[in-house]
């Protein structure tokens, strides 16, 4: 019995010794998987960090294309105020210019002597009757050719 006894007590050794092994063996393993997923955290962490920073800077982006849009939008409004306002004022140069001309022309006609004044209105007035003549004269050819 004594060797029986030994002998289980060797194989219960063995056994302890073995067990003990494994559970050496699952206690590192342990550890390194807690080491693993502490490292896949942490780059979890990591790349959530990264998705929010790329998020801030795609609606900084998109933020930025609008107010680009809007001042693009605003620049074609101020060219198109500043044509138009271009036009008014070539208008407004023609016309004063045409005022200025006949200002000038008032001028020169007050400027002149009596003489010259009524001269000027006889010319005038002869201009105006050798232009009605002429007409009428156009007038009594045409009824003649029509006859």
């Amino acid at each position: 019995m004594f060797d029986y006894n030994c002998l289980s007590l060797l194989f219960i050794t063995e056994k302890v010794q073995r067990l003990e092994g494994e559970l050496k063996t699952l206690k590192t393993l342990e550890v390194t998987q807690q080491q693993k997923e502490k490292e896949l955290n942490e780059k979890l962490k990591h790349h959530i960090k990264e998705n929010q920073d790329l998020k801030v800077s795609l609606d900084q982006q998109t933020k930025a294309a609008e107010n680009a849009e809007s001042l693009k939008r605003t620049v074609k409004q101020l060219e198109k105020s500043l044509q138009e306002k271009i036009c008014k004022t070539h208008v407004l140069i023609a016309k004063r210019s045409l005022h200025q001309q006949n200002c000038i022309n008032a001028c020169v006609y007050q400027a002149k002597p009596p003489i010259t004044k009524v001269l000027w209105s006889i010319k005038n007035f002869m201009n105006k009757e050798i232009r009605s003549q002429l007409s009428f004269n156009n007038i009594l050819n045409r009824k003649i050719q029509w006859s």
